[in-house]
């Protein structure tokens, strides 16, 4: 990794109109390389975001040379990937599996690096995963199947563990057109969801409800008054079916009679979560049609408006790029948003003074004022179930870390034999 590639990597993030991360690259004037081993970014102006999302993809660094020899094809199985990670790529089997094989010039010589090769097997069936956990096929997982946690706390064949995340399991609000441009609908139906039920049921006690859109793992500098608000609005996630009701009478006819549509990807717990959401739409009159598409489809729904099209609702399970509610917003709730497929421009000043305001404090306070805004109006994603972290490791090995900074971390760094 040179100073260039660095210099070109952050240059094709902020230009290129593909690129996931350009926005957080808004503020920036100019990235240029300023010594063999420094690059400087100017800004136009104060931007106390940026600095922490380089810690993410928005700041991972590819080699220009091998960029620009294969061009469109960097990424598919033919080509590979090429980055700095203590793992090199080796071969990619289309719909079976990624084989990567250990770096041994890896910059950080205090990283154990036990394990030579590692293959990623590319499985959609939670049943197929869970049994391939159990047999010791696979030797481990991040987020394994949530209708396996019992059997594989039961199992000698591994162990699992658990750790703080920034996950929600959510709805974004994708069509202000329909009935869910009302904002009583959409206040009503969140009510009327049994977020309780769907923590306990479909995601096997690993969910509870989240009172906010923005979950407390990523509070950041704004902990105290987000924690402070998050409270005073806490319920049990229990539906609220004759609140909502209530709510709804006042919605004219026309608006509640629009059908709301929601997308799911066909798997166990997504087609149970949509069915929860349609069973409180029917309980409160709503007309509700729920849809459900095969798995290795479904993102087209969320990236692709003409997939999308006028569906209302779209599932997600939800993380940020860094533990900071502004990334958190930038990604949801502001204009450009990769996850605001709906538009909604509702906090985009309060968002541009945020993130230019340097003290804590009064950045916290920011915040604060869109995260009110935002429960109030129940857009344009709603507050739903936040999740733990939770591996699986074989008894084979160990060293995985349980906590969620494996996303951008290098972890497998950590893997280990235990001799079994």
């Amino acid at each position: 990794m040179t100073a260039d590639d660095v210099v070109w990597s952050m240059r094709h993030n902020m230009t290129d109109k593909s690129s996931f991360y350009g926005y957080l690259y808004s503020n920036v004037a100019s990235i240029t390389k300023t010594g063999a081993g420094e690059v400087t970014v100017r800004l136009k102006k104060p931007d106390y975001l940026f600095n922490d999302e380089l810690a993410s993809f928005a700041g991972v660094v590819v080699e220009e040379k091998f960029y620009e020899q294969n061009c469109n094809k960097a990424g598919t199985p033919g080509v590979g990937v090429m980055c700095t990670g203590p793992y090199k790529f080796d071969k990619w089997t289309r719909g079976q599996s990624v084989g990567v094989s250990r770096y041994d010039g890896y910059w950080n010589k205090s990283l154990p690096l036990k394990v030579k090769n590692i293959d990623f097997t590319f499985l959609t069936d939670d049943s197929a995963i869970t049994s391939g956990l159990l047999s010791g096929q696979i030797d481990g997982t991040y987020g394994p199947p949530t209708a396996g946690p019992a059997q594989l706390r039961a199992s000698s064949a591994g162990k699992l563990y658990s750790g703080a995340a920034p996950l929600a399991v959510t709805l974004v609000v994708a069509n202000h057109k329909g009935a869910l441009g009302n904002a009583d609908v959409r206040r009503a139906l969140r009510m009327a969801i049994d977020w309780k039920g769907i923590g306990s049921q479909v995601y096997a006690g690993e969910g509870t409800p989240a009172s906010l859109q923005t979950v407390p793992a990523v509070y950041g500098f704004a902990k105290d008054d987000l924690t402070s608000y998050a409270d005073s609005v806490r319920t049990d996630g229990s539906a609220r079916i004759d609140e909502a009701k209530k709510l709804l009478a006042g919605v004219p006819a026309d608006v509640k009679s629009k059908q709301i549509s929601l997308v799911v990807p066909q798997q166990a717990e997504t087609q149970q979560l949509g069915l929860g959401v349609k069973d409180a739409a029917d309980k409160i009159g709503l007309n509700f049609k729920l849809d459900v598409v095969p798995a290795t489809g479904y993102s087209n729904y969320l990236y692709d408006p003409a997939t999308r099209g006028n569906t209302d609702l779209l599932y997600t399970q939800f993380w940020p790029n860094i533990p900071n509610p502004l990334d958190w917003l930038g990604l949801t709730a502001v204009t450009g948003g990769t996850f605001n497929q709906s538009g909604y421009s509702g906090i985009d000043g309060l968002y541009a003074e945020a993130i230019g305001t340097k003290d804590d404090s009064a950045r916290s306070k920011l915040v604060l004022r869109m995260e009110r805004k935002l429960h109030d109006e129940m857009d344009p994603m709603f507050s739903g179930i936040q999740l733990t972290n939770e591996v699986w490791l074989g008894s084979r090995i160990t060293g995985a870390p349980a906590a969620f900074d494996y996303v951008y971390y290098p972890w497998a760094a950590h893997l280990g034999g235990t001799g079994k």
